[in-house]
């Protein structure tokens, strides 16, 4: 007898009558979150860019978002800067947008750029510059009007990362470390003794302390322009540091897995402070319009604290651009699985609400049993089981990868 064994997976067939097709869509009051990537504000209004689903703006400093995405070509957003009354966006295939009018259109400035894949933008004075993966950095004198390139000595074009101290500009690349500028670009020079992760993430100025985020190495410090560099870890338990803020005295280091830490004397020691975070996995850190601290992690958007890191609270209301992966019905119980939010439960299929006690990885796969919920997690080979009675107060796991005989 010939064996085939199946994985489970889910096969949706959707037959529609010609009056469902003609059906309308309506939004729905959530779930609301996403994967952030930078932050800026600009005046009263604070600018949130995401991983694929454009800009969003809120003059509520964060209570209310909206899409703002007029004229944008791109939806990869990887960088937000303020300029005066210009707000820039550095997308990753698009080049760079310019907004007049506090994003209510984008235009593109991109005449000169060679490379679109933009990752960095940063001003020192008259001088705009933009970072490029594998395009090396850019300057512009003219508010992005014409680019040129200026990667003279810039041996590794990988730009992750720019940063201006004082005179200095420093760009931090992926495989190359640090290199830095004291003529606006016009050369560059390597400084990255003691740098012993050279892939860089992101670079933060504090002082006379400089700090550099890496893929694998935690962070790193420089008293003394990048000349010479060291390891800060303690406390800080996670080798991929992805992004860094500077808040006074207070420095936060946003990790892809082990959520924020805080250190208070320069990086000599971390804490991690993740009370109310909605995702370990942080993609962003910025400031809001008050000082407050702002993070965007990977799937649950955006959230605030307002006492330096010792408690979290979302502030999504009207971003959606989470992704829901897939959906279970039972009576009147809808559930979503979501990349990175984990699950949400609505009894009206228009208002949602986070359930995940239990659940340690918030990245499903696909699930529907006619009494109980399977969610399988990306990183782990078993699944999490959810009886309708329940009702989403608790998953737990269950069972192996699960395969059917026949």
């Amino acid at each position: 007898m010939k064996t085939i064994y199946f994985f489970i997976a889910l096969l949706s067939l959707c037959v529609l009558s010609p009056r469902e097709t003609q059906s309308q869509w309506l939004q729905t009051n959530g779930p609301y979150g996403g994967t952030m990537s930078c932050f800026a504000v600009s005046g009263t209004t604070l600018f949130a860019g995401t991983f694929n689903a454009g800009i969003y703006v809120s003059t509520s400093n964060g209570e209310n978002w909206i899409a703002s995405n007029n004229g944008l070509t791109d939806d990869d957003i990887r960088e937000l800067v303020g300029s005066g009354s210009n707000i820039f966006a550095g997308t990753y295939g698009g080049g760079v947008f310019l907004s007049t009018n506090n994003g209510s259109s984008w235009t593109a400035v991109n005449s000169g750029l060679t490379n679109l894949f933009i990752n960095a933008i940063v001003v020192s004075g008259s001088n705009l510059f933009a970072g490029a993966y594998e395009g090396g950095v850019f300057r512009s004198t003219n508010n992005g009007a014409s680019w040129t390139a200026v990667n003279s000595g810039l041996s590794n074009n990988k730009v992750q990362t720019l940063v201006v101290s004082g005179s200095n500009l420093f760009a931090g690349t992926y495989g190359g470390g640090v290199f830095r500028s004291t003529n606006v670009g016009a050369s560059w020079t390597a400084v990255n003794s003691g740098l012993t992760h050279t892939n860089i993430y992101c670079l933060a100025v504090s002082g006379v302390n400089l700090f550099a985020g890496t893929a694998t190495g935690g962070a790193f410090r420089s008293t003394n322009n990048g000349a010479n560099w060291t390891a800060v870890n303690s406390g800080l338990n996670h080798g991929t540091v992805a992004a860094l803020i500077i808040s006074g005295s207070n420095i936060f280091a946003g990790t892809s897995g082990a959520g924020i830490f805080h250190s208070t004397n320069n990086g000599a020691s971390w804490m991690a402070v993740n009370s109310g975070l909605g995702s370990m996995r942080v993609q962003a850190l910025g400031l809001d319009i008050s000082g407050s601290i702002l993070a965007g992690t990977d799937g649950t958007g955006i959230f605030r604290s307002t006492n330096n890191g010792g408690s979290w609270t979302d502030i999504n209301t009207g971003i959606t651009n989470i992704t829901v992966n897939a959906f279970a019905v039972s009576g009147a119980n809808l559930f979503a699985g979501t990349n990175g939010a984990g699950v949400f439960h609505s009894g009206d299929g228009s208002n949602w609400s986070p359930v995940n006690s239990g659940l340690t990885e918030k990245g499903s796969g696909r699930w529907l049993f006619p009494d109980r919920i399977f969610l399988r997690e990306h990183s782990e080979a078993f699944f999490y089981q959810l009886t309708m009675a329940q009702a989403g107060r608790q998953l737990t796991p269950d069972f192996p990868m699960m395969m059917f005989r026949h």
